[in-house]
């Protein structure tokens, strides 16, 4: 329904003759043009009322000498699919009981039906993620991405489809003295689906060094070949480390365009995609 249903009707003769083609009893809105080759086209874009089964339209092949053969095909016309979606339900398990905030949620999956949600909790500070392995229909007990305080923004995750998964967000957590008190942008990473993280570390490596000025609205993504790229504001420009060894260490930021792209306070974050070929 909606869609156009075209297809070519052929016929030859044994003594290569001309043929001639025409259809009898075509749906309202249906035309068939015969191209004069021994070729006819059917077009048609039946509608809602069109719905069920079509036996009746049937093309004719005339030769020169009036001899005729028919054909009558079956033609169906369903509803075209419709996407379907189950009513909302409570992801974090711990959601009739707790009393707390949790909002912007993301979400990365591995393609082997493995999902992991990470958000944040403004009143907790806290980065949880929880892990479905069955492609959403159940789902983990939370678990702490990051347990310091001084979490900020709510975080995002990637996945490389090869066990390993990587969340980063922005923090002013000075993680006991070795990075500033500024906000940071830190990462953490699972090689369980989601079970367990690895401590918070920054990601921009001037995170001690930096004279104070705040890092902020991180984004991750990965092209499963082993290349990890994080950006991220800082004052008022976009900066991008690099990973190759899957966020175990990252590169020093720079300047996204030489410096030429410039934010504002209430600029987006920026948003990262890729190919999976290197772009």
């Amino acid at each position: 329904v909606g869609e156009i249903l075209e297809f070519t009707v052929m016929a030859t003769d044994p003594e290569d003759a001309g043929v001639m083609l025409s259809a009898t009893n075509l749906p309202d809105g249906a035309t068939f043009l015969d191209n004069n080759d021994g070729t006819g086209t059917f077009t048609w874009t039946p509608g809602a009322a069109d719905i069920g089964i079509f036996t009746s339209v049937t093309f004719t092949a005339e030769d020169d000498a009036a001899q005729t053969d028919s054909l009558s095909p079956v033609i169906f016309v369903e509803e075209a699919p419709k996407l379907v979606f189950s009513a909302p339900e409570v992801l974090n398990t711990t959601g009739a009981t707790d009393d707390i905030i949790e909002y912007r949620p993301d979400l990365a999956n591995d393609g082997a039906g493995n999902w992991v949600a990470v958000w944040y909790s403004p009143d907790t500070e806290l980065i949880s993620a929880a892990l479905s392995s069955d492609n959403g229909m159940t789902w983990s007990d939370p678990a702490a991405v990051s347990a310091i305080d001084g979490n900020l923004e709510a975080p995002q995750i990637a996945t490389d489809r090869e066990g390993n998964w990587i969340a980063v967000w922005s923090s002013s957590n000075n993680l006991g003295d070795t990075i500033g008190d500024d906000l940071d942008i830190l990462y953490s990473k699972s090689i369980n689906n989601g079970l367990s993280w690895t401590d918070p570390a920054p990601v921009n490596t001037d995170a001690g060094s930096d004279g104070g000025v705040d890092d902020r609205g991180a984004n991750v993504e990965t092209d499963a070949n082993g290349v990890w790229v994080a950006t991220w504001f800082k004052g008022m420009q976009v900066f991008v480390a690099r990973s190759t060894d899957a966020g175990d260490s990252w590169a020093d930021p720079t300047l996204l365009g030489n410096g030429f792209v410039e934010t504002f306070p209430d600029t987006p974050a920026p948003r990262l995609a890729t190919d999976g070929a290197g772009h």
